[in-house]
């Protein structure tokens, strides 16, 4: 009876020590590690690519380019869908995940690889359809990061960048693609731009006001808040701002990665913080960061970050 006793609490410490050595290789092999699993609910994750010159290498010398800093953050939210979804199981996971670019692009072939840009899950007890929710969390990074891949490669060769209305897109998009009405999902919207929200073709002034639905590196609006001063005097004193593009977004997180201050006046990512976070207050978002340009090594750590919370604007 002694030796048989010896031997289950040898057996069970082995088994134990697998047990854990697996958990550890789980961990270890989890490539994304700092994302929650976000059982909670069902994420609804929306991407608005600025696609304007930001994204022209023969522009911007850093490295590694705009585009691969971009395809990596695609991959990061491609992590923490499929980390929901696993969360959820194949059967009862309704996540979704779209990427839109505003206006839409004229290039044909840049189009239908957009409109493909998209992955969805339906919760059935249809086994048919759990079988094919399986089939899109397999494919889903390799099918985002490729389409992108193709998308930027394609505007780098024809050096034709239609650029990304933000401002309207926020106003007659953002509830329609961006939120889901069943409470069950997280709507989280995500922009990669640099940060200066410019439309050639869509310029406007609130009448008699500080009120644009555009900030650039040379307008006037913008550049007078180099002065420090000013920028924590007037801005408020005078009301200026971004105009409203919408109301009632108590259900839409934004996040705001990739901004990239002109490098002679690295104080227009302040100026950028006070033009935008205004903006989302006055819209009524309920959680919202924004984030200058950073290596890939650091966008996991941001993007979990704002994962983790689900209130509070520009905190």
């Amino acid at each position: 009876m002694r030796l048989l006793n010896i031997f289950l609490v040898a057996l069970l410490l082995l088994v134990a020590g697998c047990g854990e050595e697996a958990v550890k290789q789980n961990v270890k092999s989890d490539p994304y590690p700092l994302l929650p699993a976000l059982p909670q609910k069902d994420l609804n994750i929306s991407v608005l690519i600025d696609l304007s010159d930001r994204i022209d290498s023969r522009q911007d010398t850093r490295q590694p380019v705009q585009s691969d800093r971009d395809i990596s953050i695609i991959n990061i939210l491609s992590a923490a869908i499929r980390k929901n979804v696993a969360a959820h199981g194949s059967f009862k996971s309704k996540a979704r995940f779209n990427v839109y670019f505003h206006p839409e692009p004229a290039d044909k072939q840049i189009r239908d690889i957009a409109v493909k840009l998209s992955a969805a899950w339906v919760s059935s007890n249809d086994m048919t359809t759990a079988k094919q929710n399986k089939i899109t969390y397999q494919e889903l990074e390799g099918n985002f990061a490729k389409g992108l891949s193709d998308i930027y490669s394609m505007a780098q060769s024809t050096g034709q960048y239609p650029g990304s209305d933000i401002w309207r897109f926020m106003k007659d998009e953002a509830k329609i693609k961006c939120i889901e009405p069943d409470t069950s999902y997280r709507n989280i919207l995500v922009i990669l731009t640099d940060g200066y929200m410019y439309y050639e073709n869509g310029k406007q002034q609130q009448p008699n006001s500080n009120r644009y639905n555009y900030i650039e590196r040379g307008t006037k609006h913008f550049a007078r808040f180099r002065d420090g001063s000013l920028l924590n005097t007037e801005f408020d004193k005078n009301d200026y701002g971004l105009m409203p593009a919408a109301s009632g977004l108590k259900d839409l997180e934004i996040l705001v990665l990739e901004c990239r201050p002109e490098e002679a006046y690295p104080q227009d990512f302040d100026i950028m913080q006070k033009y935008w976070c205004k903006w989302f207050r006055e819209m009524g978002v309920k959680h919202a960061e924004l984030y200058k340009s950073q290596q890939p090594a650091y966008h996991e750590k941001m993007i979990a970050g704002f994962l983790k919370k689900t209130s509070g604007v520009c905190q």
